[in-house]
């Protein structure tokens, strides 16, 4: 049930398609696919997606716009977030 609730506030919250075809990163948009794989919901990838999404700066004039401003703050998410696992790991 978590994986379905997660699955529908991303798709709501983002306004991601769910038509589309499976995403190549592990996401919980997979869960149809390979429910299996996602019984806890939302991957690491999925909530870096999704503050991307509402941390980009979309004052932008047009979709391919807003679409590089997301992709910018998703790099930049998960950056940060590899530079974080890199320095836990360190202690």
């Amino acid at each position: 049930m978590a994986a379905l609730t997660d699955y529908v506030a991303m798709v709501v919250l983002t306004q991601i398609d769910p038509y589309r075809a499976p995403m190549a990163h592990p996401s919980v948009l997979n869960v149809f696919e390979e429910p299996d794989l996602y019984p806890e919901g939302m991957t690491d990838w999925d909530i870096d997606y999704m503050h991307a999404v509402y941390d980009a700066d979309l004052n932008r004039n047009s979709v391919a716009g807003h679409r590089a401003e997301v992709t910018r703050a998703l790099t930049e998410r998960r950056r940060q977030r590899s530079s974080e696992d890199v320095s836990l790991g360190e202690d």
